[in-house]
C-alpha cells in the first residue's frame, strides 16, 4: 500500500505591483513527479519552478504531485499570486467652506496594501508626510491636492485630485434700518 504524497508549496513573494513579476515556487520533497499550474495558462514539471507573470491579475496556483507507487494528490491556493497596481482613494473630497477651512485628509488603499511612505501636497505650498494629516487653509482659493505614496511591497504611485478644495471668504453681513428709533406699534 502506497501513501499519498503530502502536497504543499510556498512562494518567495506573493504580491507585486507591476509585471513582469518573477516568483520562485518551492514544492518541498516527497514527490516523484510534479506539475504546477501557475494560473495564467502556463505550467511546469519542475519541483521548484521559477515563473514570470507577464500580465496584471490575481492568480490561483495548483500543484499536482505524484509520489512513490503512482499515488497522486494536489493542492490549490486560490488568489495566491497578486500582480496588480494598488488603488488609492482620497476620502472626503471635494471639500468646500469658508476661511479658515480645516480639512482632515485620509486615504483608502486597496487591495489591502499597507502604505509605508506618504507625501501630501495640499496645493497651497504646504505638505505633510503623515498618513492622515489635518490641514487648515488660511487663504482663499481653489487647490489641487496631490498624494504620492509607497506601499510596503515597494509600489510607488500618486493621485492628483484637481480643484478638490475650495476656500472662500466669510460673507460680510450688513444691513440698515430706518428709522433707527421707533415704538413697538410703529411700522419700520
Amino acid at each position: 500500500v502506497f501513501t499519498r504524497p503530502i502536497v504543499s508549496f510556498t512562494a518567495n513573494k506573493q504580491s507585486f505591483c507591476s509585471a513582469p513579476a518573477t516568483v520562485t515556487f518551492n514544492a518541498g520533497a516527497g514527490g516523484m513527479k510534479y506539475r504546477c499550474d501557475f494560473g495564467d495558462g502556463s505550467s511546469s514539471t519542475g519541483q521548484n519552478p521559477v515563473h514570470t507573470y507577464s500580465t496584471l491579475g490575481i492568480f490561483t496556483v495548483k500543484l499536482f504531485m505524484t509520489g512513490a507507487g503512482g499515488c497522486e494528490d494536489s493542492v490549490i491556493k486560490k488568489n495566491f499570486i497578486s500582480v496588480q497596481r494598488p488603488k488609492i482613494q482620497i476620502n472626503g473630497l471635494p471639500a468646500r467652506g469658508c476661511l479658515p477651512l480645516t480639512v482632515p485628509f485620509s486615504a483608502t488603499v486597496a487591495p489591502g496594501e499597507q502604505v509605508s511612505n506618504w507625501q501630501w501636497d495640499f496645493g497651497d505650498g504646504t505638505s505633510s508626510t503623515l498618513a492622515a494629516p489635518v490641514k487648515t487653509y488660511n487663504s482663499e482659493g481653489t487647490f489641487t491636492v496631490k498624494l504620492f505614496y509607497t506601499t510596503a511591497g515597494g509600489c510607488n504611485d500618486s493621485l492628483i485630485v484637481k480643484d478638490s478644495v475650495r476656500v472662500s471668504a466669510k460673507p460680510v453681513v450688513e444691513f440698515s434700518a430706518a428709522p433707527l428709533n421707533s415704538c413697538a406699534a410703529d411700522q419700520v
